[in-house]
C-alpha cells in the first residue's frame, strides 16, 4: 500500500510517522520502529536509525497544528535504486556515445557538404583549365561568400595567366622575323668581308649571339604553347632507341669541339608513343646540357634501359656538378645554377625537357650517380 500525507504520494521505499502535540501516536508506517522514530528531534539534521526493518534515514518536521511529522527512506532500497541507475547509465553510455558519434558525423557531413563540394571543384582547376569555376550555393551564407571569393581569385588568375601566355607567345613570334633577317644580313656581310679578319671575327660573334637569341625565342614559343595547352603529342609508335642513337651522333660533333668523350648505349629496340620531333629535342637538350656543363677533356654518357612498364634514359657527365642549394630550382625557367659559367645556356633547356616529358606522361629528374657524376634520368611509359 502507498499511504498519502497531505496529498503527497510516497514511494514504496519511503515511510513516515505522525505524532500529536501531546506526544500520542497518530500514525506510524509498518516498516518503522516507533521507539526509534520518537528519538528524532524536529528541526534537527537527518539521522540514521537502525531497526528490525533495516537502516533508515529520518528527519523530523513541525506541522501547522503542532504535530510532529517524521519522514524517512530505506537506505538499502535507496542504495539499490542508485545501483540500478548506475548500471542503467553504464549500460546505455556506449550506445549513447555511438549514437552521438554517428549523429555528430552525419550532422558534420551535412554541414560540411558545401565546403567539400568547393574543395572537389577547386581541385579540378589546373593551369590548362583556369576557366573552371566552383559552384555557388543558393543559401546566402559564409560558404557562398567563400565560393564567390574563390571564383573572383580564379578569374584574376586566368586573366593574368592568359596575358602572360599571350605576351610570351606574341613576343617570341615577333622576334623570329627580325632575328631571321639579322642572321641573313650577317651571312651576307661574312661573304662580302673579303677576308678582313677583324670584321669577320665580329660578324661571327654576332652570328653566335643571334643564333642564341633565336634558340631562346624558339624555346619561349614552345613553352608558351605548352602553357596554353596547344601541344598535343600524337600517339605515334616509333623506335626510341634509334632516336637516341641518332641524337647522340649529332651531339658527338659538339662534344668533339669541347674535347669531350661521348658514349651511348642504346642497342635494344624500344618502342614508345608520342611526338618524335619533340622527344628528339628533349634528348638533344639533355646531351647538350651534359656537354656544355662539363670540364674540358671530360666524359659524357647516355644509357637506355627498359623496365617493366617504362623506358629510362640516363644522361650523365663529369664536371663540377649541381650545387645542393640549386637542385630545387633546377627545372625553373631562366634558372642557372652558376650564371657566371659560360654564355651558351639560357636556363630554358631543362624546363622545356620537363614539359615535353610530362606531355608524354613521363618525367625528367636529377638522380643520384656513382663516382661523383651528374645524372639526369628521363622516364617514359612503354607503348600500350
Amino acid at each position: 500500500d502507498r499511504p498519502m500525507v497531505s496529498g503527497i504520494d510516497l514511494h514504496p521505499w519511503m515511510a513516515y510517522a505522525i505524532f500529536a502535540p501531546d506526544g500520542t501516536t497518530e500514525f506510524v508506517s509498518r516498516r518503522l520502529d516507533e521507539a526509534a522514530v520518537r528519538a528524532v528531534v524536529p528541526g534537527s539534521d537527518a539521522v540514521t536509525v537502525s531497526s528490525a526493518h533495516g537502516k533508515w534515514r529520518l528527519r523530523g518536521y513541525k506541522g501547522e497544528r503542532g504535530q510532529t511529522v517524521v519522514v524517512g527512506y530505506d537506505l538499502a532500497e535507496m542504495r539499490q535504486v542508485v545501483n540500478d541507475l548506475l548500471f542503467s547509465y553504464a549500460s546505455a553510455l556506449p550506445l549513447v556515445l555511438v549514437a552521438a558519434a554517428l549523429g555528430g558525423r552525419w550532422v558534420a557531413r551535412r554541414a560540411l557538404a558545401p565546403v567539400r563540394e568547393l574543395a572537389e571543384a577547386a581541385s579540378t582547376v589546373v593551369p590548362e583549365r583556369l576557366d573552371r569555376r566552383v559552384p555557388e550555393p543558393e543559401a546566402h551564407d559564409e560558404v557562398r561568400q567563400l565560393a564567390r571569393a574563390l571564383n573572383g581569385m580564379l578569374a584574376r588568375l586566368e586573366l593574368s595567366f592568359t596575358q602572360t601566355q599571350r605576351f610570351a607567345a606574341d613576343a617570341s613570334h615577333e622576334l623570329r622575323t627580325p632575328l631571321t633577317i639579322m642572321r641573313s644580313e650577317i651571312e651576307q656581310l661574312l661573304h662580302a668581308s673579303e677576308g678582313a679578319a677583324a670584321v669577320e671575327e665580329r660578324l661571327l660573334s654576332l652570328q653566335v649571339e643571334v643564333s642564341r637569341l633565336d634558340r631562346i625565342t624558339e624555346h619561349l614559343l614552345l613553352l608558351a604553347r605548352f602553357d596554353s595547352g596547344q601541344v598535343r603529342p600524337p600517339q605515334k609508335r616509333f623506335d626510341f632507341s634509334a632516336l637516341v642513337r641518332a641524337a647522340a651522333e649529332d651531339a658527338e660533333l659538339i662534344a668533339a669541339s669541347q674535347e669531350i668523350t661521348l658514349t651511348c648505349e642504346a642497342g635494344e629496340p624500344v618502342e614508345v608513343e608520342g611526338d618524335e620531333l619533340l622527344l628528339r629535342r628533349l634528348v638533344l637538350n639533355l646531351l647538350d646540357n651534359a656537354i656544355r656543363h662539363n670540364e674540358r677533356g671530360g666524359r659524357a654518357e647516355c644509357q637506355l634501359q627498359r623496365a617493366e612498364q617504362e623506358v629510362r634514359l640516363h644522361v650523365r657527365n663529369t664536371g663540377p656538378g649541381v650545387p645542393e642549394s640549386a637542385r630545387g630550382d633546377l627545372f625553373q625557367r631562366f634558372f642557372r645554377a652558376d650564371p657566371a659559367r659560360g654564355r651558351g645556356g639560357h636556363g630554358l633547356g631543362l624546363a622545356l625537357c620537363r614539359e615535353i616529358a610530362r606531355s608524354h606522361r613521363g618525367e625528367v629528374e636529377l638522380t643520384p650517380a656513382e663516382n661523383g657524376w651528374t645524372q639526369f634520368t628521363l622516364r617514359l611509359p612503354l607503348r600500350s
